[in-house]
């Protein structure tokens, strides 16, 4: 796709994925956390788009 982005969730509460309880979710590679906040994987996306 040349002019698309496609991303498979949104907020880590939506995700197909389950964490275990263990789980701190610093490895989510969601855009935005439970609570709607942004995760680095935003700051990431954001930068590539940015160039």
């Amino acid at each position: 796709q040349r002019f698309a982005f496609t991303i498979w969730g949104v907020r880590a509460t939506d995700s197909w994925l389950r964490r275990g309880d263990k789980d701190d979710g610093k490895d989510s590679p969601l855009l935005f956390d439970d609570a709607g906040n942004a995760t680095p994987m935003f700051d990431a996306v954001a930068g590539a788009f940015r160039g």
